[in-house]
């Protein structure tokens, strides 16, 4: 049985982006609402001066009919770029100026105050849907003790809505039972919804009455989902069985992890990763949840013979899964998949797909020829983003620093 090791290729904005997977379609009652407190506290803000003003009001222009997928480390629309930097603040990159800058629109702000957006998200990137953001700020697992004196978990999540134009916090909802932290690993908006995954930990009493818990990995994860018009909640069932997992591999209780890839074709997918040993590194597969059927797929069937792959990108245009030595790539409105084979491809491989070429590094895979060429201008770099004619390049290890080069210019490797 072979451990996936991530490659050297692999950008930080694909870090930890990769591991779940998902079980049968069962609505349990895991976290349930609590009505929130109304609305906090607002500012007005005045005509934007500043870098970071400019750089959030051009974003109001983008277009945000689409679904809004964030992982906790970025989140790309048509017009930026957000992500997590380095020192852990939430940044933007926007394309028509490449401005990157801090997330905050605020006048004269020094971001250290509790009322700054850049403290508040803590690093993690948001939701959007036009101005709006949204997000969750989580308690953190804390052992308390019950009124018959028994300790328990305490577990409780928020979602705040926050406006960009007027630098507004909206306190939505408290989701009591259920962590959903920066540990959780993507959440998105769709349709009104938000799908986000809940960590349980899986506390346990010893044989001595003293409770213990999981860390953010190995704890029993569901995927849950939250109608913005309704504020009401909905449970889809674990994400992985791990009772039945642990079985086979007794260090998922341990390493179990989930993670959400993005949305292809009106699916949600999932990479679901655990290490076979304390001394091996991750294995991962991959699971999809219908959002019309709300079902679950792609649980395996033998977890003795387990499909070992990842979605390593996830966009509105492609889907690319990947194994060691091989990438299928399935294209909207295509029938036919793509299979490009080559040794430098790899589960948890930082890779994109823009205009029937997949880039990995340095080198291009033309989908339609399936010949590959190297270009120097990718060497220690990665392709982020389209926008216009032109593509957008991060350069690998170097989180905030970005590029626009004009696509003739890249294609020909000039």
């Amino acid at each position: 049985m072979k451990n996936i090791i991530p490659k050297k290729c692999i950008t930080l904005f694909a870090i930890s982006l990769l591991v779940f997977g998902a079980a049968g379609c069962t609505n349990q009652s895991a976290a349930s609402p609590v009505p929130a407190d109304s609305v906090s506290e607002s500012s007005s803000v005045e005509k934007k001066q500043e870098t970071e003003n400019t750089a959030a009001e051009n974003h109001k222009s983008g277009d945000m009919t689409v679904d809004s997928f964030a992982s906790t480390f970025y989140n790309t629309t048509d017009t930026a770029h957000f992500f997590r930097s380095l020192d852990g603040q939430t940044r933007i990159l926007d394309f028509e100026t490449m401005e990157n800058v801090l997330l905050c629109n605020k006048p004269n702000c020094n971001h250290k105050s509790n009322d700054c957006i850049v403290n508040r998200l803590n690093g993690n990137v948001p939701m959007f849907s036009g101005t709006d953001t949204y997000y969750f700020i989580d308690d953190y697992p804390r052992i308390q003790e019950g009124d018959d004196g028994k300790p328990f978990l305490k577990l409780g999540s928020t979602l705040y809505r926050y406006d960009l134009t007027s630098s507004r916090e909206e306190k939505l909802l408290y989701i009591e039972g259920v962590s959903v932290s920066d540990n959780c690993y993507g959440w998105l908006l769709h349709d009104g919804v938000i799908y986000f995954i809940g960590n349980h930990y899986s506390p346990e009493y010893d044989e001595n009455g003293i409770l213990t818990f999981y860390g953010n990995t190995g704890g029993k994860m569901e995927l849950n989902a939250v109608d913005l018009s309704t504020m009401e909640i909905k449970q889809y069932g674990e994400l992985y069985d791990l009772e039945t997992l642990a079985q086979y591999y007794p260090n998922v209780k341990n390493s179990g992890e989930v993670y959400m890839a993005g949305v292809f074709d009106e699916k949600l997918y999932f990479n679901v990763g655990f290490a076979h040993s304390i001394e091996s590194g991750y294995s991962f597969y991959v699971t999809w949840f219908d959002l019309n059927s709300k079902t679950y797929h792609g649980e395996p069937q033998d977890y003795t013979n387990i499909d070992y792959c990842s979605a390593d990108f996830v966009s509105r245009d492609y889907l690319v899964i990947t194994r060691e030595g091989q990438a299928d790539i399935y294209k909207a409105g295509r029938e036919q998949t793509v299979t490009i084979k080559d040794d430098s491809i790899s589960p948890w491989s930082f890779l994109s797909v823009f205009d029937d070429t997949l880039f990995l590094c340095e080198k291009a895979f033309d989908l339609n020829t399936k010949e590959s060429k190297i270009i120097d201008l990718l060497k220690e770099k990665a392709v982020v983003a389209k926008y216009d004619d032109s593509y957008v390049i991060s350069y690998i290890n170097k989180q905030q620093d970005f590029e626009k080069i004009p696509a003739s210019q890249l294609l020909n490797g000039k």
